[in-house]
Order: C-alpha cells, then structure tokens, then sequence
C-alpha cells in the first residue's frame, strides 16, 4: 500500500516473499521546494526561448529587440556577463564603418554651417581669372 502526501512513510505489502509480512520504509522527501526549482527552471527556459526566437530576424528586429521589448532579468544578467571584447565580424565591421561615416557627415555639415553663419552665406574664394587659368590645370 503506498500512501500519498508530503513526508509521509509509505508502506510495502509483501506477500509471496516475506509470507504476509508488512515492511514500512521512509519515503524520501519531497519538498515543496524541489518543485519550486523545477518550476523556476522550466519558467526561465520558456523565456529564454522566447528571447532567444525574437533576435532571430533581421538585424534592425534585433536591435529594436534589445532596445524596447528585451526581458530586464536577461538584459541585467548579460549585462553583469559583458565583456568589453569586440569579435571582428563582417557585420560588426560594416557598423563601425557606417558609424564613422555618418559621425563624418554629421560633424562636417556643422562646421560648413558654422561657416556659412559666420561668412553670412558667402565663401570667400581666391581664384583666377578665367583668361589666367590653363586649359588643362583650370
């Protein structure tokens, strides 16, 4: 007979073998708390399968994914585990090429603004006159 229940003994009937004897043996326990892990654990695999299916897109999905819908248990703890390691990858290369060139851009549109500010919208220029100028050097 096997009874059911937390931390309770559970008996044994033996009846060809021991002729009729009952035999009582501790039965182990099962906390509340093995089931608690079991559930923290199953709970945090479905989440990590669902992080881990959203950064499958493209690169812009993933982006927005870490930016605006990422998990805050996972951002902190990848966060905990950085390291300031760059793995020179094809994409990671082409980031930091359009970064530095956009970064160009921007800082070169400021100072043509600043000089157009300051000028009053005019360059100043030293040319040439046209009959001066060679055919081939302008």
């Amino acid at each position: 007979m096997l009874l059911l229940g937390p931390c309770l003994n559970f008996e044994v009937e033996f009846t060809s073998s021991n002729f009729g004897c009952r035999e009582s043996f501790p039965r182990p326990c099962a906390n509340r708390s093995d089931a608690d892990s079991l559930s923290n654990l199953l709970t945090r695999q479905l989440a990590l399968d669902k992080q881990f299916q959203a950064m499958q897109g493209p690169w812009y999905i993933r982006f927005l994914q870490v930016v605006l819908a990422a998990d805050p248990d996972i951002r902190k703890e990848t966060w905990n585990g950085y390291s300031y390691q760059i793995l020179l990858t094809p994409e990671a290369m082409i980031w930091g090429m359009s970064g530095a060139l956009l970064l160009s851009f921007g800082i070169e549109c400021l100072f043509r603004l600043i000089d157009w500010v300051v000028l009053g919208g005019k360059r100043l220029r030293q040319s040439r006159p046209i009959v001066d100028r060679d055919v081939r050097g302008l």
